[in-house]
C-alpha cells in the first residue's frame, strides 16, 4: 500500500502547533487587560498566503489578541475556508463582511452588521463596511470607511457615510472602541509628504479632515495611539508615490481614555513582510475584561 499522507487541513477545532522561525515577538499583555489589533490586509487569502511568508498567521500567533480587525478581506468565502483552520480554535466567535471582519474569542452579547434603522447609505455596502459588537462593559465596532475617491468621485458617499454612522453611535449606551482603516488623515503629522497630498489626495481633503474633526469633537472619542505618542510621527501604510500616511488605529470614548495601556504601530510586520500588504497593524492594550 502506498505511505498515507498527511491531511492538507487539520480538524477546524484542534489547535495546531504554531509555525516555527517565526522573527516576530511581542510581550504578554498584563493580567485584567484585553489587546485589539486592526490590520488592513488587501487581500487576506493573499495576505496569508506562502509566497508571504505566511504572514498572517506568524503575526496573530505572535501578538494574540482578544479581537482582530481585519479590513480589505476581499474574500467572499473566508468564513468557511480551510486555509483558515488554525484560526477556527483561537477565534471561536467570528463574524466576516468581505470589506471587514471582527473575531472575538468572547462571545459578545449581540452582533450587528451595518447601521440600526432606516437611512441614505447604500445597506447592502454598509454591511460589508461595519461591524458592532456589544459585550459586558464595551461596544467594539470595527469598519473599512470608504475612500472617497479620486476628484471626490465617492464624496457622497463618504459624506451618507460619516453621518449614518453618527447616527449609529448615538444609540449605543455603553463605552465605544473602534478600530479599523478610517481612510483619512486628522492632522499634518500623520503625514509623510504633506505638500505632495494635503487637499489633493482623498483622505486629506479638507472636508474631510473637517467632518472626522467633528465627530471626534461631538462625542468626544479619542485616538488611542496619539494619546499614547503625543508628538510622534509613525504610520501604518505606505504608497511609493505618495509616501507614508497614518489611517489605521483605534478611537476610544471618553470615558475609557484612563484604560488605554498601550497603543503601538507594528512596524516590524512591515519590516519582515515587506510585500505582504501596503499596510501594517496597530495593537491596542485596554485595562479591564470584555466580558
Amino acid at each position: 500500500m502506498p505511505p498515507q499522507l498527511a491531511p492538507l487541513f487539520r480538524p477546524r477545532n484542534e489547535t495546531p502547533p504554531e509555525l516555527s522561525n517565526n522573527p516576530l515577538s511581542y510581550p504578554p499583555k498584563p493580567a485584567n487587560s484585553y489587546k485589539l489589533v486592526c490590520i488592513n490586509v488587501r487581500s487576506l487569502r493573499d495576505y496569508m498566503s506562502r509566497a508571504k511568508g505566511y504572514c498572517f498567521r506568524k503575526y496573530i500567533e505572535a501578538e494574540n489578541p482578544d479581537i482582530l480587525i481585519i479590513c480589505e478581506v476581499n474574500w467572499d468565502n473566508a468564513k468557511d475556508a480551510d486555509e483558515l483552520y488554525w484560526l477556527y480554535p483561537r477565534y471561536p466567535h467570528r463574524y466576516w463582511a468581505n470589506r471587514v471582519a471582527v473575531l472575538s474569542k468572547v462571545k459578545p452579547l449581540s452582533v450587528q452588521y451595518g447601521f440600526d434603522g432606516a437611512y441614505d447609505y447604500i445597506q447592502d455596502d454598509a454591511k460589508t463596511r461595519c461591524i458592532t459588537l456589544e459585550f459586558e462593559h464595551i461596544t467594539v465596532i470595527g469598519t473599512y470607511v470608504p475612500n472617497s475617491g479620486k476628484d471626490g468621485q465617492f464624496k457622497t458617499r463618504r459624506q451618507l457615510f460619516n453621518s449614518t454612522f453618527k447616527s449609529h453611535i448615538s444609540y449605543i449606551q455603553k463605552p465605544i472602541v473602534w478600530g479599523g482603516d478610517f481612510n483619512v488623515i486628522l492632522h499634518e503629522e500623520d503625514i509623510e509628504k504633506s505638500n505632495n497630498c494635503w487637499n489633493q489626495m482623498p483622505g486629506c481633503m479638507d472636508w474631510e479632515r473637517v467632518e472626522h474633526g467633528l465627530l471626534l469633537e461631538e462625542t468626544g472619542f479619542v485616538d488611542a495611539w496619539r494619546d499614547r505618542h503625543s508628538h510622534s510621527r509613525e504610520y501604518t501604510h505606505e504608497s511609493v508615490r505618495y509616501g507614508k500616511w497614518r489611517l489605521d488605529s483605534f478611537l476610544v470614548s471618553p470615558q475609557l481614555k484612563d484604560k488605554i495601556l498601550h497603543c503601538d504601530i507594528r512596524h516590524d510586520v512591515h519590516e519582515h513582510f515587506p510585500d505582504a500588504s501596503d499596510h501594517w497593524p496597530c495593537a491596542l492594550v485596554m485595562a479591564g475584561q470584555l466580558g
